[in-house]
């Protein structure tokens, strides 16, 4: 299945391995050849219940500069903005304030997901990039030559993929929209077999991946992008739902009402008036991970400062070997709790 998305996409075309440019034919291969893996997922919604198993082909990226340098090409742009947590909730709050004003027109709150984000777009023209097939799906011609890909749009793996598809779509959110869709409805946008022109909405100044407009004195919409995750704030009724009509005929999207969890967040919408967020899914995670029999130990009191801080002035000053091991574990441990923070302030992180 993921093999005929690719090739529906239109990502790569079959061409034998000898006609690559760097091909040796004493050793019979191309040495500007880069790899294909599978990729296996497990998906988990908020409740961390199991909700989909993933197979997903991509490309050897981190092969691609040393074939670029025995070419002697330079590395490619690979930079690719994502939205800033703050933006997002500053998003959140927006929506929640508004919604409390008086005679104030409702605020909905929706993230949505882009459906095979990094299949869309053309990769950089400077370069050609050939790729095997993934195992289990190499073939050869009749002549015993390998059958290999050359890539002619976007994929998961490269290192371009990210930023090709930033471009993509910013391109689309900020090209002059066609005032004759404005006449259309939803499901009149829906059939339509290619959309001409783009949303027409303004890019922000202090955050790359926030964009809005503001349909009249009153209604307005602000959208924030990580990559291929959307989170919608907006008061615009069908102005709102054309442009995500819009954006869903020309990437394909899933939009989600009443969502509740984003970019790692655990989200509670109370009322139109009450949002809150936590990371409790996330240390749950993080805390089977770590501390797997934790479900079944009493609570573990928090050492008081007094007793804390000589413990670690005390471990610093011994002088026996760690374990390498240990030494690992502790940085996981860490960088495990310190993501916590961007998305929720550390001491509301949960209960």
């Amino acid at each position: 299945g993921e093999l005929g998305n690719l090739k529906n996409a239109g990502v790569y075309v079959e061409v034998p391995e000898d006609s690559l440019p760097s091909w040796n034919p004493t050793r019979k291969r191309a040495s500007e050849l880069v790899d294909t893996m599978w990729v296996l997922k497990v998906k988990y919604n908020e409740l961390l219940q199991r909700v989909k198993l993933k197979a997903r082909c991509i490309v050897r990226g981190d092969q691609e500069t040393a074939v670029d340098a025995k070419a002697g090409r330079p590395p490619a742009e690979t930079f690719a903005p994502t939205v800033r947590h703050s933006t997002v909730k500053l998003l959140m709050a927006s929506g929640v304030v508004r919604s409390a004003q008086a005679n104030a027109a409702p605020v909905r709150q929706r993230s949505f997901d882009i459906t095979a984000a990094f299949l869309q777009g053309k990769p950089p023209q400077d370069r050609i990039r050939y790729v095997l097939p993934p195992p289990g799906c190499q073939s050869y011609d009749r002549r015993g030559i390998r059958i290999v890909w050359q890539l002619i749009g976007n994929v998961y793996g490269t290192t371009t993929a990210p930023r090709v598809w930033n471009q993509s779509l910013h391109e689309f959110l900020t090209s002059p929209r066609d005032p004759a869709l404005d006449k259309l409805s939803v499901d009149e946008i829906m059939k339509l077999e290619k959309v001409t022109g783009g949303l027409g909405l303004t890019q922000s100044d202090y955050d790359p991946c926030y964009y809005y407009t503001q349909y009249d004195a009153h209604q307005r919409l602000d959208l924030a992008m990580y990559v291929d995750d959307g989170w919608v704030t907006d008061n615009a009724g069908v102005h709102a739902d054309r442009d995500l009509a819009l954006l869903n005929r020309r990437f394909g999207l899933t939009v989600v009402e009443h969502p509740t969890h984003f970019l790692n967040m655990n989200v509670h919408q109370v009322s139109p008036t009450k949002m809150k967020l936590t990371s409790e899914a996330y240390i749950v995670s993080m805390a089977d991970r770590y501390v797997p029999n934790w479900r079944e130990r009493g609570p573990v009191p928090m050492p008081s400062t007094d007793k804390l801080m000589p413990a670690y002035e005390r471990a610093l000053l011994r002088e026996h070997d760690i374990d390498p091991k240990l030494v690992k574990t502790y940085g996981g441990k860490v960088g495990a709790l310190v993501y916590t923070s961007p998305c929720v302030r550390s001491d509301a992180c949960a209960t």
